[in-house]
């Protein structure tokens, strides 16, 4: 009997391959929780051990297949289209998910093992069997949609006017001078693992902040690195980017003061803040109204 979820593969080229027939899952492993490697050390006359640190290991995901097809052709055709898919092997894959619930989870993966072709001389003929590995470097699930949070200079608010000294109340769409923003808001994290987001400082601005007091990490622009009107900074807190780029896409992590949290600054699950509301205030100056700060992240599972 075909799984209850919902699997397709697809690929950076834009072919997808959907598992409702004539290839079916009928059972599959290494979805759930992926076991983490420990690091211990343990005293003279310890007994026991202490924990240093704990952190997954990369997730290897076995999918049976069912080949339910009308001629020994057609097993060939479909054994192509999902060999389309994989052989791309220095590109991204990604294995989406939908749940009974209606939920949808994405893995980023890469072809492991299997999906050899074996057949038998007993059974029927234009029915087919087969195993297909993939490897999940980055173990974690994550919702397809981003989610954002914009903070920006916003008619109708206080805000200090760096031109002359005075507070200006915003009461119709107007701009005065170059402001500054001083604004907290409680972002609600749905996730089961912590989110490393992407931020984008569009200019003009300068000395722009991005706190998450629940953690108390932030990431902080130096004095003096004036970000002018249409450019903008991208800074990416996700494993395997840790960067820093300007409009032209050249990395400058000397943007950011020694104390930034580059490595681990991140949106926090229930596990670390209470009910996952993460409190974040984000900090600017000399911003005009086409000023924009602004948060991405994924709601992300440790299981599907």
């Amino acid at each position: 009997m075909p799984n209850q979820e919902n699997f397709t593969l697809r690929n950076s080229a834009g072919n997808s391959y959907v598992f409702q027939g004539p290839v079916y899952i009928t059972a599959h492993d290494g979805l759930g929780l992926v076991p983490p490697r420990r690091y211990t050390r343990s005293g003279p006359q310890q007994h026991g051990q202490t924990l240093g640190a704990a952190y997954l290991n990369a997730r290897v995901v076995t999918l049976v297949l069912h080949y339910q097809c009308t001629t020994e052709a057609q097993i060939e055709t479909e054994r192509q289209k999902i060999s389309v898919i994989l052989n791309n092997l220095n590109a991204p894959i990604w294995l989406d998910i939908e749940m009974p619930s209606g939920h949808n989870r994405r893995l980023d993966v890469a072809y492991y093992n299997e999906n050899k072709g074996p057949r038998e001389a007993t059974g029927l003929w234009y029915i087919a069997k087969d195993t297909l590995q993939l490897i999940a470097d980055d173990p974690i699930w994550y919702e397809q949609a981003p989610l954002t949070e914009e903070f920006y200079i916003t008619p109708g608010a206080y805000y200090y006017n760096s031109s002359d000294g005075m507070d200006v109340p915003l009461v119709i769409p107007w701009r005065v001078g170059l402001s500054s923003i001083y604004e907290a808001r409680t972002i609600p994290y749905a996730g089961t693992w912590e989110s490393l987001p992407i931020i984008s400082i569009l200019g003009p601005c300068t000395s722009v902040e991005v706190n998450n007091l629940s953690t108390g990490e932030y990431i902080r622009i130096k004095d003096g690195i004036f970000v002018t009107a249409n450019n903008y900074l991208v800074i990416d807190c996700r494993y395997g980017y840790k960067t820093v780029k300007d409009a032209r896409g050249v990395d400058v992590p000397e943007y950011l003061t020694e104390a930034s949290k580059l490595a681990t600054f991140h949106i926090a699950p229930p596990d670390q803040v209470i009910d996952g509301e993460n409190r974040v205030r984000v900090t600017g100056t000399d911003m005009t109204g086409d000023s924009k700060i602004t948060i991405t992240y994924w709601n992300r599972y440790w299981s599907y």
